[in-house]
Parts: C-alpha cells; structure tokens; sequence
C-alpha cells in the first residue's frame, strides 16, 4: 500500500482528485474525505484499499497513469483559456491581437522605399501584444501595446536609443487608432530626434497600415509607412 510519506504536496491532490474522478467513471464506491486538506494521500489509501488494488497491479497502474495524464492536460489548456480571458477582458487591445502572425509589405521613409516585414505576438497571458519590426535583421525595432483602462498604452524601443511612450483611446468603430506622445525615456532632450506618434489604420483583417511620425528639434521632421499584408501561411 502507499505510505502517507510517499506521495505528497500539490502533486498528490491532482493524482488523488484524477483517481476520484475515473473511480466516479468507473462506477466504483469512493472514500468520503477532502482532497484540499491535505489528506490526497489517504484517498488514494483508501481507494485502493477499498478495492484490492495493489501497487504492482497492472489496474492500479493504469488508474494512476490516467490519472495523472488527465491532470496533466488539464494543465496544458489552463494557460491558454487564462490567456484568452486575459485579452478578452480589454476591448481596445481585441484589435491588435487580431493582428499575431507575419506580415509583410514595403516602408516608406520619405522618398526611400524598402521591403517591411513585421511580426505581431500576444504576450504576458494575453494581455500584451509585441510589434517587431524587420525581426533580426540590422534595424529591428519593438513596439509593445497594452490596456491602461479604456485607453492603450505604447511603449516604442527605438533604434535611436529612446523609448517613446504613446496613449490612445479607441473609439467603437473606428478603423484608425492614434497615439499621441505622452513622454520618453532615455531622452536628453526635446529637442533630440525620437517618434512622436503613431497610426494604425486597420484597412481590413488582412491589410494594416502604420504610420510613424518622427520629430526633431522640437517640431515634425518626417514620417514612417508601413503598408503591410498578412502572409499567409
């Protein structure tokens, strides 16, 4: 029989609460006793008195087995239904969460137009999402967005060596979402050149378009596009 030492902690009550569960299944009298007081061990005591079940039997080892593998997914899905609840929770941030996957498109920097790739994840159980711009390449920037209320909240980490932050409010309905400059990091100045504000314009669940406005002394000094297309995989 297991020794009250043998199985112990956290562990034990997934175990004892799986056995309870296929012994429910099974048709099988069950032992009265409270899994979260720290009696998980004698349930299992008591189970496997109740019906003979050695250690060594092939029974008491498929029991146990599925038992633990039923536990074992259970936690598997919980981080992914947390992380839905997670993002669900914030309206304004449904959007860009909307967005996770590859995209792909050109830049515009003025007159100069280049090849744009960018990738969008969830993060922190949902309730971020990360804008990586030409990830691993020679100009890879990140943005992170977040809910602050009913507002959101961007964090830019700029190749310039600055860290713009940006606050919008979503209107219902809406298909562009501005950010205007709140304050930055690493900033020496005002008069040093960083991103002011940002636009995405949601065109359709497939086509997105950013754009970035740089200001330097002080005042406008040019501006980011991005016309981006979801890759399809």
């Amino acid at each position: 029989m297991l020794e009250d030492n043998q199985v112990g902690g956290l562990e034990a009550q997934f175990v004892a609460s799986g056995v309870i569960t296929l012994g429910f299944l099974l048709g099988l009298p069950l032992p009265q006793a409270d899994v979260n007081n720290g009696t998980a061990p004698r349930i299992l005591n008591q189970f496997f008195q109740t019906h003979h079940l050695e250690e060594n039997t092939m029974k008491c080892k498929i029991i146990v087995s599925l038992a633990i593998a039923s536990c074992l997914a259970w936690l598997a899905v919980a981080p992914s239904r947390a992380e839905d609840k997670a993002h669900a929770r914030s309206p304004a941030l449904e959007r860009f969460a909307q967005l996770s996957g590859e995209w792909v498109g050109k830049g515009l920097h003025g007159d100069a137009e280049h090849e744009a790739r960018v990738v969008y994840k969830l993060t922190s159980g949902g309730s971020a999402v990360v804008e990586t711009i030409d990830p691993g390449g020679d100009h890879e920037m990140v943005t992170v967005i977040h809910p602050d209320g009913d507002s959101l909240l961007l964090t830019h980490y700029c190749m310039l060596g600055n860290q713009p932050q940006m606050r919008a409010k979503p209107k219902a309905g809406d298909n562009k979402v501005a950010f205007e400059f709140v304050k930055a990091t690493n900033l020496k100045s005002d008069k040093d050149m960083y991103m002011h504000d940002v636009t995405f314009t949601f065109v359709d669940k497939d086509t997105l378009k950013t754009e970035w406005t740089n200001y330097n002394d002080g005042k406008e000094a040019g501006k980011a596009v991005f016309e981006l297309k979801r890759k399809k995989k």
